[in-house]
């Protein structure tokens, strides 16, 4: 008997399974009500089993596979249609929907065939939405039935939907209280302002953005809390959510106001109330009842998501500092330190002004001369844009003197240790401070923190100077003082540019070097007994002084034609000093730190053009060829990748110019070019080519030539990144116009571009602009199209080949193949799925018999 029912249940339950929604069909709408904006009443659905009603929705042929049916009562002329929670199965972008009057009615009152999804899964629309309705708003108190499905010919979802009203907290008189949250616990509250007005007055921070506010109200447990925003999505254009907060209705001031918190990639953000700046008092008063509208920035927009007022954690402050415990060596049980919600303290670090505006107050027993602090399992926030990692602050007490601080810390390999040596050791069993923070301005987030006990004291030394007797033929070496053998009495001085390690037995000075070759190199001071108590003394630069680095000793540095960049000059800045001349610059901010150049004008300008620099921008000044009274014909600075032309130049006078860093604050090398508009022997007259039997036609003529070489024509497909020479033609040097010229590419793309290069006997060369050719006849028969595109999912290739084999190959912009298919002769049709393809510009090549065809391919 118990096989028997066994198999009962076997047969049974498919059929439950599987059995289509109740309102499935129109005619078996189910009734729902429309609800407030901050209601939670939301509507479960579930499109797994549902089926395709007829007739398809007015805005999509396919989508709707998977409707099912809801009917209510409009309460206003415009609604918003909601959801959350969403989960698609299958591949869908959104949730779709039609609006109709009846069921039997011909024309829908609106449709959307997807809403778009958040990565919350959460979507919001007007309706009736702008641009894609039949009607322009509802009647009050009419009947009218909606069906809903997941966008996609093969998708289905789950999930909840509502449709809402306008937000019974529209105006401040009926703002809706809310808690301030705990740090450690955040409940968010949903907002929506699509159906939102304007109140009055206006913000004080913005005349326009608040034309969708919404009002809420709390009471302040702290002088300073945290506005924080997530799954922030925006209707229409808008940079992040904006808020004003008041103390009462009537208020003229704000308490605080700030038209736009910048919203990151996850649509996320925090900002502290009141902010330094944009406020009419320094803090707020503990327990009163104050009011705070939201809005989404921009005059024309939107925006639905979450957000919560949040107290800072309780050792916000310096005299609310908790206790870190220092544990022995190899024995700490980690501390996290969570930063989210923490508002910046008063007085900056010493080593960064932005960072810590998240910081956070620990304190510490110390048990020896130094400690070890270890991070490890660096997590940023959603809330934060960019940290590279926590930095510190070691003080002696909140209001003593400042001993250590870093601003960032590499945790890269997952972890790091700082063994603490101030230029003033610890004292054991007196209390010191640590403040921990994020690295950037917008970093927040979490990290464990070890302190230990360390069991031997590290050394104390430093570079001093630097000392070039070994150049130009070798490198420069470097002075280190050890000022300190801590707990050791023999110490090695290791580095990692080749010079030879350095036994320290004593206090002194000691020279290090010469290296393998000049560049960034670091320094430690190493022991043989405890790791933890090895110095790094730092990385430093060890280059030679620049031989051009005063007027006598100037560079020679050749002039090219506009736009090239053959000759080039390298300007290394590395301990250069201020050269004696008779004049400072007039421009630049000059500071010293020259380099100088020699070079001979070709035409009344000369452009300098800044390649590539460490520098901040490159301050340039032309001088006349005299390095005793030389006078200033030009000066300018040029910022990186950019460039300068100089005026007031003769042709074939040799001048000075002279390079430095803009206030001399940056050390390292500036490569650049100088270039003239200069006029070469050879006068195109035209340029062109043409499609010709099999071939492409390149054809030119020239009205002049006098000490031209040749001519070199180059090609490059649609899908190639580099110019390759197609031939080369001797040129006449006629004197006369019309030289004419004629080179032929027996293998033609669907699109090739040409450009010429005139090349001179002296050897400069001239680039003519671009032309292309486009062919439609890759071979009589063959077609390629593409469709849908832009295309996010699957892409259908329909082709027509006249030929008895090609291939299919889909590029990136930098020709990288993403996809590739051989086919075959005959009319066809495949699919190419790009699901997991970067959105971006692709091309689609089809080879076939030597020649090829190219389709633009986007991807979403």
């Amino acid at each position: 008997m118990k096989q028997i029912y066994f198999l009962f249940l076997i047969f049974l339950l498919p059929a439950v399974a599987l059995a289509q929604p109740a309102n499935d069909d129109c005619a078996a709408a189910i009734t729902i009500t429309v609800q407030p904006t901050n209601g939670t009443n939301y509507t479960a659905f579930d499109t797994r089993t549902a089926t395709a009603s007829t007739p398809s929705p007015e805005c999509t042929g396919f989508s709707a596979d998977d409707d099912i049916w809801y009917s209510f009562v409009a309460t206003e002329e415009e609604l918003v249609f909601s959801y959350r929670s969403y989960f698609p199965i299958g591949n869908s972008t959104g949730l779709g929907y039609e609006v109709k009057t009846t069921c039997a009615a011909d024309t829908a009152i609106n449709c959307d065939f997807s809403v778009p999804v958040t990565a919350a899964g959460t979507g919001s629309q007007l309706m009736p939405n702008s641009g894609n309705q039949a009607t322009p708003t509802f009647v009050v108190g009419d009947t009218y039935v909606i069906r809903i499905y997941a966008q996609g010919s093969a998708a289905q979802a789950t999930g909840e939907f509502a449709i809402i009203g306008s937000p019974e907290n529209d105006e401040c008189a009926n703002a809706v209280p809310i808690a301030v949250q705990n740090p450690t616990q955040v409940n968010y509250t949903s907002f929506n302002t699509l159906l939102a007005t304007r109140s009055a007055p206006a913000p004080t921070c913005t005349g326009t953005s608040a034309d969708d506010d919404i009002w809420y109200s709390f009471v302040a447990p702290a002088t300073q809390l945290t506005i924080a925003y997530r799954n922030f999505t925006p209707q229409g254009t808008s940079s992040g959510l904006g808020y004003q907060v008041v103390e009462d209705c009537t208020a003229a001031a704000s308490v605080n106001c700030d038209f736009s918190v910048p919203v990151t990639d996850s649509g996320a953000a925090l900002q502290t109330i009141p902010i330094a700046g944009n406020t009419t008092t320094t803090g707020l008063t503990v327990g009163q009842t104050y009011l705070i509208r939201i809005f989404a920035q921009g005059s024309t927009a939107q925006a639905f998501g979450e957000f919560a007022i949040v107290t800072p954690p309780a050792n916000d402050e310096c005299d609310a500092a908790l206790t870190l415990p220092v544990s022995a060596a190899g024995s700490c049980t980690p501390t996290t330190v969570t930063t989210t919600f923490a508002t910046r303290s008063a007085r900056d670090p010493d080593c960064s002004e932005f960072s810590a505006n998240d910081d956070l107050f620990y304190t510490f027993t110390a048990d020896g001369t130094t400690q070890l602090l270890t991070f490890s399992n660096f997590t940023p926030d959603e809330f934060t844009s960019a940290s590279s990692g926590p930095g510190y602050e070691l003080l002696d007490g909140c209001t003593g003197d400042f001993l250590e601080c870093e601003f960032t810390t590499d945790v890269s390999s997952g972890s790091a240790e700082i063994t603490f040596a101030p230029s003033t050791p610890l004292v054991a069993g007196n209390d010191y401070i640590l403040r921990f923070f994020l690295q950037g301005s917008t970093g927040q987030g979490s990290v464990d923190v070890c302190l230990e006990t360390v069991s031997c004291s590290p050394p104390v030394a430093a570079a001093t100077t630097v000392e070039f007797d070994n150049c130009p033929n070798g490198t420069p070496t470097i002075n280190i003082e050890v000022t300190d053998l801590g707990s050791f009495t023999t110490l090695t001085l290791n580095n990692d540019g080749g010079a030879p390690a350095i036994t320290v037995d004593a206090i002194g000075t000691y020279n290090v070097g010469p290296f393998d070759a000049e560049g960034l190199i670091n320094f430690t001071l190493d022991n043989d007994t405890d790791a933890l108590c090895n110095l790094e003394i730092g990385n430093f630069n060890i280059f030679c002084r620049a031989e051009n680095n005063s007027c006598a000793t100037a560079e020679t540095v050749m002039v090219n034609p506009m736009g090239d960049n053959t000759f080039t000059a390298t300007a290394s800045n590395f301990y250069a000093t201020n050269s004696t001349f008779s004049t400072d610059p007039s421009c630049g901010n000059y500071a010293g730190g020259d380099l100088w150049y020699r070079f001979t004008a070709l035409t009344p300008t000369v452009t300098l053009n800044s390649i590539d620099n460490d520098w901040s921008s490159i301050s340039a000044v032309i001088y006349n060829d005299d390095c005793d009274a030389g006078t200033e014909v030009a000066c300018d600075f040029v910022p990186n990748e950019e460039d300068r032309t100089f005026a007031g130049l003769t042709p074939g006078t040799d001048y000075l110019l002279r390079v430095f860093d803009f206030n001399d604050d940056q050390s390292g090398m500036a490569t650049f070019s100088l270039q003239a508009d200069i006029s070469l022997p050879a006068t195109l007259a035209d340029f062109s080519g043409r499609a010709e039997g099999k071939q492409n036609r390149i054809e030119w003529t020239t009205e002049t030539e006098s000490g031209v070489s040749h001519f070199e024509l180059e090609r490059r497909a649609a899908d190639e990144l580099n110019w390759t020479m197609l031939d080369k033609l001797p040129a006449t040097n006629v004197e006369q116009r019309d030289a004419a010229y004629v080179l032929m590419d027996a293998q033609p793309t669907a699109m090739t571009y040409y450009r010429l290069r005139t090349v001179d006997f002296d050897g400069a060369v001239a680039t003519s602009p671009i032309i292309s050719v486009e062919r439609t006849d890759l071979a009589e028969g063959t077609t390629l199209d593409v469709f849908p595109n832009p295309v996010s999912t699957k892409l259908t290739v329909a082709y027509r080949l006249a030929v008895p084999t090609a291939t299919l190959t889909l590029t990136d912009a930098t020709g990288r193949v993403v996809r590739q298919r051989a086919i075959e002769t005959g009319a066809g049709r495949l699919m190419l799925d790009v699901a997991d393809v970067t959105p971006g510009f692709y091309l689609l090549r089809l080879d076939a018999a030597g020649e090829r065809m190219v389709r633009k391919v986007i991807v979403e």
